[in-house]
């Protein structure tokens, strides 16, 4: 039979009370770890488990890339649609609240299928390559996206955080 905690020696109750703290941080951080799914569970057919969400986001950035290409002149498949679609998936993902926190390899996916912080220096060079900016349209989402992923990556040090910090400095 377990002693109670009064009858122990004053080693002994620090003892067992430094066990009891250090078991329930271990279940606690249990707990949160089963709460929080892997990049890959989350991922995994996502389309099929949210048809509505992935419908809206599709059609969105569908719309979004035709309008770019109407207002720059020029045919979609000319322009770099993996990045200005990027730029619409994020944005409206982010709008929509569609966006999961993810263990293994860590971060927040957004609509499913991106992680945000890592679309930076691809949607910038991009950006500077093909003259994105003469799009209206594009120019404002480009705007609310750098000030999106400087507000939630900004403290990163990785080339994607930079890239972001630069172009605000000169777009803004």
């Amino acid at each position: 039979m377990q002693k109670r905690i009064s009858e122990l020696t004053p080693e002994e109750q620090e003892a067992r009370r430094a066990y009891n703290r250090f078991a329930q941080r271990r279940s606690r951080e249990k707990q949160k770890a089963a709460e929080i799914p892997t990049a890959d569970e989350w991922t995994w057919d996502w389309r099929s488990r949210f048809p509505e969400q992935y419908d809206d986001l599709n059609s969105y950035t569908k719309e979004f890339v035709q309008t770019i290409a109407e207002e720059l002149g020029q045919e979609p498949n000319q322009l770099p649609l993996e990045q200005i679609g990027q730029v619409a998936w994020v944005l409206h993902s982010f709008e929509k609240r569609l966006i999961q926190t993810v263990l293994d390899p860590n971060g927040e996916i957004f609509g499913g299928s991106l992680y945000a912080d890592s679309i930076g220096k691809y949607v910038v060079d991009a950006t500077a390559k093909f003259n994105l900016t003469k799009s209206a349209t594009f120019l404002a989402a480009f705007r609310k996206l750098l000030q999106l992923l400087n507000d939630r990556y900004g403290k990163n040090m990785d080339q994607h955080a930079q890239a972001v910090k630069q172009a605000l400095t000169e777009h803004i």
